[in-house]
């Protein structure tokens, strides 16, 4: 999977400004449980043998208009639905999922800028 994070209002603009160079289509939200300010996950589904590199959307190259905005993936992780944040909210799916295919396949835009081949490491 990838996950769009964006944190808070700032997050949430950074969001809408890049939907409007990249398509964001519509996938598997999840609510997180911070009472003090909405922040949503946005599951993207990942062909095999790719993996997303997980870091600050503003990190990646050609992104640094859009703070507030993380890539969650491999190595990475997001608090799962049923959760409890600090602030006492619960973390929620917006629609529940059935499974994994519910995600949206990531764009290709996606996969290009954010993603690397899968590693497969040995200890």
């Amino acid at each position: 999977l990838l996950v769009l994070d964006p944190d808070g209002p700032a997050g949430a603009a950074s969001l809408g400004r890049l939907a409007g160079r990249h398509p964001l289509p519509a996938t598997v939200t999840a609510v997180t449980g911070n009472a003090e300010a909405a922040h949503t996950h946005h599951f993207y589904r990942l062909p095999a043998g790719v993996r997303a590199v997980p870091r600050p959307l503003r990190s990646a190259p050609g992104f640094a208009e859009f703070p507030a905005v993380d890539v969650k993936g491999s190595g990475g992780y997001v608090v799962g639905a049923g959760s409890v944040h600090a602030s006492g909210g619960v973390y929620r799916w917006e629609r529940e999922p059935a499974s994994i295919d519910d995600c949206t396949p990531a764009p290709d835009w996606m996969l290009r800028l954010l993603c690397e081949p899968e590693r497969t490491e040995y200890a």
